[in-house]
């Protein structure tokens, strides 16, 4: 049997490890790339107590502190039943909390890039009376989830990217629960089927949870739902079942469930929730429907359904009366409908990608074009009509594979578009209309009868990056003029022919090339780039090679530059292809493949 041996006489702990039976600690463990405000706790405890820093490591100064810098030092009081945020300076050493059965609610966070600057045990958790809120972020916890299962008061319980483990079917015990997010801990498995016990529950977040499985049928008697969010792990079958369980949840804000091809069901279930639903995400499903049914769900913000072959509809019909909609994504998708001037003023993701919709995006009087001179941009005219007209805040627009026509210059008045792909429209207009748009990322107009001279008239779209002229015979220019940015253009056997006259800084990134076409500039394009800087942000082929047709000069001396500059090149990383020849040490100043016609 064991023994123990109590005493008067007084005694010294010399364990840095030995704990109060009450105790709960902290470890904090110092970054390199601390950033100040970024790790913080907030504790409201029900009775006062005093939080300390204890166990320093040698030579260290460390301190609690405030939003604004006000050092604490290395104690604070906190008062009871007052929540009460403090943050951390950078090192070694541990937080002592030490009551941790006072604790009422309990946030933490740290935001990137400090992975492990907190870590404690959940095991330490059991048994604490009116606990009601256990929250943290992005914190290296350990332990088993079912420590909190007797902590039958908790209503809030959050652990976002920990390493936490266990089965949520423990948690069957938190019959008063109303919140539940476990966001990436992928440790964390276990059958949605647990909240057949939880008859409160309002918000089920367990995105990114790849052990967490069941049916949607387990929803059914869950009234209060307002926030359901679940796994949606790209290349795994987490969840099954029809979305019919959700009907006549009026309550609900947000529903995400992407990436599961074995959840079924018809969209039209939503249809009744017009004064609450403002999120739905169903992406990759095998969902069906009209979208039409849904017009009278005015307050949806994020609409994204791509992907899900069978869901019908007209658009136009959806999109009227949607003054809140800001994302939607409908592409690859049996959706319709012409948009012609339907208004949706805060649009600011759109995505038509290969669906039926059709309409104008609107027409001119006069395109927003340079002067002779390209001294200065005229601002565009009013739009006579069309879908763009009133979507001033866009930011992508993406309608490829679609019959949408009018005016690309209608974008001219979009000052913050940043990716615009019309690839296979009817749309027409000079691309010039886009020059005054520095917010431009990426321009898709291939197969389109959009002209205008690329050089010039995107000259002034500085973070313009990517361009995509396939199949656009109308579009030429010169394109050493494109901005430093541009790091790739892809064209066609069908595509005008370009030229490069001006000189590119060497400040300027190489431009990646696909199938361009540049006749007799082709040596000078090369002995240009040489020069310039590669692009390192990126492992694909197509952004590493330079692709090209041409004629080599028969100058001696350029020629032989011209070798010279695809050996640099080469040595920065890129595949240099000419007239379909791969360029090797042992080609250089071989005439074989001289003619690009």
């Amino acid at each position: 049997m064991s023994t123990c041996l109590t005493t008067k006489l007084d005694g010294v702990v010399t364990d840095k490890d030995f704990r109060a039976p009450s105790e709960f600690r902290i470890k904090v463990k110092k970054q390199d790339n601390y950033i100040q405000v970024r790790s913080w706790f907030t504790l409201n405890s029900r009775v006062n107590q005093t939080v300390k820093i204890i166990n320093e490591a040698d030579g260290e100064d460390n301190y609690f502190f405030d939003i604004n810098g006000n050092n604490f030092g290395k104690s604070i009081d906190f008062q009871a039943l007052t929540a009460r945020q403090v943050y951390c300076s950078n090192g070694t050493y541990e937080i002592s909390i030490p009551n941790k059965y006072a604790i009422a609610t309990f946030d933490m966070g740290r935001y990137a890039p400090m992975m492990d600057f907190f870590t404690f045990d959940i095991d330490e958790l059991k048994y604490i009376p009116g606990m009601n809120a256990w929250n943290t972020s992005g914190v290296a916890a350990k332990g088993d989830i079912k420590s909190l299962a007797q902590n039958t008061t908790l209503q809030n319980i959050t652990l976002e990217r920990t390493n936490v483990k266990g089965d949520i079917e423990d948690l069957k015990t938190l019959v008063n629960t109303r919140y539940i997010r476990f966001t990436v801990c992928n440790d964390v498995s276990g059958d949605v089927a647990v909240v057949e016990h939880m008859p409160e529950l309002r918000n089920l977040e367990i995105f990114g949870c790849t052990g967490i499985h069941g049916n949607m049928s387990s929803f059914s008697n869950c009234s209060h739902f307002q926030w359901l969010v679940l796994p949606s792990v790209a290349g795994m079958i987490n969840i099954s079942g029809n979305i019919s369980s959700l009907a006549n949840k009026n309550e609900l804000i947000t529903f995400q469930c992407e990436n599961e091809p074995n959840l079924v069901g018809d969209i039209s279930v939503f249809k009744t929730n017009t004064n609450n639903l403002q999120n739905i995400y169903v992406s990759n499903c095998d969902l069906e429907g009209d979208v039409a049914e849904l017009a009278t769900c005015n307050r949806l913000v994020n609409f994204r359904v791509s992907n899900n072959m069978n869901i019908t509809g007209d658009f136009g019909e959806f999109l009227a009366n949607k003054s809140y909609l800001s994302y939607t994504d409908i592409q690859n998708t049996a959706i319709s409908g012409d948009i012609t001037d339907i208004n949706v003023p805060n649009l600011v993701s759109f995505n038509i990608n290969a669906t039926g919709v059709t309409g104008s995006i609107g027409k001119v009087d006069f395109a927003g074009l340079s002067d002779g001179n390209n001294n200065e941009i005229l601002p565009a005219h009013s739009v006579e009509d069309g879908f763009v007209k009133h979507c001033s805040s866009i930011v992508d627009f993406i309608a490829n594979n679609t019959m949408l026509e009018g005016d690309i210059d209608v974008f001219a008045n979009c000052s913050k578009l940043n990716n615009l792909q019309l690839y296979n429209t009817k749309v027409e207009g000079d691309i010039s209309s886009l020059a005054g748009i520095t917010t431009l990322t990426n321009i898709n107009i291939g197969f389109t009868n959009i002209h205008g001279d690329i050089g010039t008239g995107l000259s002034g779209c500085t973070n313009l990056s990517q361009l995509y002229v396939e199949f656009c015979p109308l579009i030429t220019g010169d394109l050493s003029k494109l901005g430093n940015n541009m790091r790739y253009v892809s064209a066609s056997n069908s595509s005008g022919q370009f030229i490069w006259n001006t000189t590119r800084p060497s400040s300027a990134y190489i431009i990646a090339m696909n199938n361009v076409h540049l006749g007799e500039y082709l040596d000078a394009m090369l002995i240009n780039q040489a020069n310039c800087q590669p692009n390192k942000s990126t492992t694909s082929t197509w952004w590493n090679s330079i692709n090209v047709r041409g004629t080599h000069s028969t100058d001696a001396a350029t020629r032989a530059n011209a070798n010279n500059a695809v050996r640099a090149l080469m040595n920065k990383g890129y595949s240099v292809i000419i007239n379909g020849v791969l360029q090797t040490e042992a080609l250089l100043g071989q005439d074989a493949a001289a003619s690009g016609d």
